[in-house]
């Protein structure tokens, strides 16, 4: 997503990335040489990533993490411990469509609960990192959702039976 010194946005045509499309500062597309730089008057001012849908997903891994049906949706449907500890020190507006009809916002704020997030997602959280737990089915998806909406500003943009209407999550 670019602004124009205008103030309006401009939204780029969709283009397959790496597996964490918030990895970088630039975008760089999956059959590219280099990043695609904005065009002059235009800066970044968002990131924009997509996740697979729920049906090409193996059912052992989700029985593996002990997870319901809407548990599964729910983390594939948020951003994940390692696409966050890529959005929190960028400072930029993350947008993710983890579903066909559902949009969420992430805006890192710098607060105390974000640092901490980011403390408990980064290499240095070992073993007990938020990730690792996630994954092994020691903390549920719901929780994941609860811990961003703490530490920065998660929106619901894009609302769907799973998420609820467009709002703020709290």
């Amino acid at each position: 997503m670019l602004k124009g010194e205008d103030g309006r946005f401009v939204i780029t045509e969709p283009i397959e990335s790496a597996v964490n499309p918030f990895a970088f500062t630039l975008f760089f597309p999956v059959d590219s040489q280099g990043p695609l730089i904005p065009p002059e008057p235009y800066v970044l001012h968002g990131r924009y990533g997509s996740h697979l849908a729920l049906s090409t997903v193996d059912p052992a891994w989700v029985a593996q993490r002990g997870w319901t049906r809407d548990e599964a949706q729910i983390n594939l449907h948020v951003f994940s411990d390692v696409e966050m500890y890529s959005i929190i020190p960028a400072g930029r507006v993350a947008y993710l469509s983890g579903a066909q009809d559902c949009l969420l916002e992430f805006t890192p704020n710098n607060s105390p609960a974000e640092q901490l997030l980011l403390a408990n997602i980064g290499p240095q959280a070992g073993d007990n990192s938020l990730g690792r737990r996630l994954d092994r089915g020691q903390i549920k998806p719901a929780d994941w959702v609860w811990r961003l909406a703490e530490a920065g500003d998660l929106k619901i943009i894009q609302g769907n039976p799973l998420w609820g209407p467009r709002s703020v999550v709290y």
